[in-house]
């Protein structure tokens, strides 16, 4: 029970924060009876998926033209029929991607064959890195939120579709904590893990990168910058130009919030990440800390696994950035559709808290907190990248990937814990600790 205990507990957790705590674990907690997809698993599945998802795209598309109209019927409730169940499954193993349903991506996994169709369409190659995998409900939680608040967003869903070609490639398995209650009763859940999305040319060279969860709109409008200018020659003067913009954007923004003038690099500065911050060793706590919306559904996870109260962190969200987020106009706002896949995934913590969607406590903390993330994103996190890509513009995109997870997100794959090695005396033996070798 020690999780559920420690959402009960004041501090440094207000009262008014419980319910979106509450919103965020239901998407990110599942009881380990029936609610996990055994579809990877059931060779028919496989199967049946198999036969279009080796068409590419148009097998997708001839896939949306039989069934899609049976799917659509029932496609909002939790406890659809086996059939439609089953066509689910079928369906997010020929996309690659947990509720497809939602909107119909095609997603590669094998990056010789994202090239070879990006080369032939003279479309940008969309990157996302990330723990776990996209079609398992279990891959990191800002993964999770892609697929709740992007991707089934349905202008960026054609936009992507008819815009760029999709890739996502597993940087490590998303850690997962299991509390076991006993007499079969368990709930699992991811507990640490970033993604990222990288915007590549046809080639293969970035373009760009948009680390962790953008709202809706703000995330649209960076895809749209690259598709009639996915062709770079000069990548150093294509990056300062990147930084360029955000330097005047930051500026737009701190005019617009009324706050004290101060450029975006002495406010990095003043944050101390400029300088040493990237170069530390920090725990699984401190990189949850990164990024808002996913550490709303960590943070208590970690405590509860550390049996202590969440330490201090080098990294917290500055008012700048609060500021900035709340006077975003227009405010953040989360579409109907992604609604839905919310209210599936959660119907009975909807049904509970949210009798009027208009005016929906989880729905309005949910768009503020995208809000904050992207604002965090754009001028804390990506301006790191941006300058490291300045400084190394020939760079291949694994070596960038692997500074990223290090140096960003501070989730190096040389520390095979990622932050969670136990510290403290447990009374169990060798801490609770099982290696393949023991």
């Amino acid at each position: 029970m020690k999780a559920f205990l420690f959402l009960s507990k004041k501090g440094p957790f207000k009262s008014k924060r419980l319910i979106f705590f509450s919103l965020l674990l239901a998407f990110s907690f599942f009881p380990a009876k029936g609610l996990f997809s055994e579809s990877k698993k059931d060779p028919s599945i496989l199967e049946e998926a198999l036969t279009f998802r080796e068409q590419g795209p148009e097998g997708l598309e001839a896939f949306k033209q039989k069934f899609g109209k049976l799917l659509s019927i029932e496609r909002d409730k939790p406890q659809a029929s086996a059939e439609v169940i089953r066509l689910r499954q079928v369906l997010d193993q020929i996309c690659q991607q947990k509720d497809c349903d939602y909107d119909y991506l095609y997603w590669y996994t094998d990056f010789t064959q994202a090239q070879e169709a990006a080369k032939k369409t003279h479309k940008p190659i969309l990157s996302l890195r990330l723990l776990g995998e996209l079609d398992e409900d279990l891959s990191c939680a800002n993964s999770r939120f892609f697929r709740l608040v992007l991707y089934s967003y349905p202008e960026i869903a054609s936009y992507l579709r008819e815009n760029f070609i999709l890739y996502w490639e597993s940087v490590r398995p998303a850690p997962k904590l299991t509390i076991d209650y006993g007499h079969g009763t368990k709930i699992i859940t991811t507990i640490t893990g970033n993604s990222i999305h990288y915007i590549l040319s046809p080639e293969g060279k970035i373009l760009d990168a948009l680390p962790g969860l953008y709202d809706p709109q703000t995330f649209l409008k960076k895809l749209k910058g690259y598709v009639v200018d996915s062709k770079v020659s000069n990548h150093k003067e294509h990056y300062s130009k990147l930084y360029q913009d955000l330097e005047k954007q930051w500026e737009l923004s701190i005019q617009k919030s009324g706050l004290p003038r101060i450029s975006l690099g002495a406010w990095l500065s003043s944050t101390g990440i400029s300088a040493d911050l990237f170069n530390q060793e920090m725990s699984a706590e401190e990189a949850a800390k990164l990024a808002i919306s996913k550490r709303m559904v960590e943070i208590p996870n970690l405590a509860a696994f550390r049996d202590q109260a969440v330490p201090p962190s080098p990294v917290s969200i500055d008012p700048y950035l609060v500021y900035l987020a709340l006077n975003q106009k227009p405010l953040v706002q989360l579409n109907p559709n992604s609604i839905q896949l919310l209210k599936r995934k959660s119907p009975q913590l909807f049904a509970n808290r949210c009798v009027d969607l208009k005016s929906c406590p989880l729905i309005e903390n949910l768009q503020k907190t995208l809000g904050e993330d992207t604002v965090q994103n754009d001028f804390l996190l990506r301006p790191q990248i941006i300058k490291y890509l300045i400084n190394h513009p020939d760079i291949s995109i694994k070596e960038l990937n692997d500074w990223v997870y290090a140096k960003v997100f501070l989730s190096s794959q040389e520390d095979p814990w990622m932050g969670l090695k136990p510290v403290n005396l447990t009374g169990v033996p060798n801490e609770g600790v099982i290696q393949p070798d023991q």
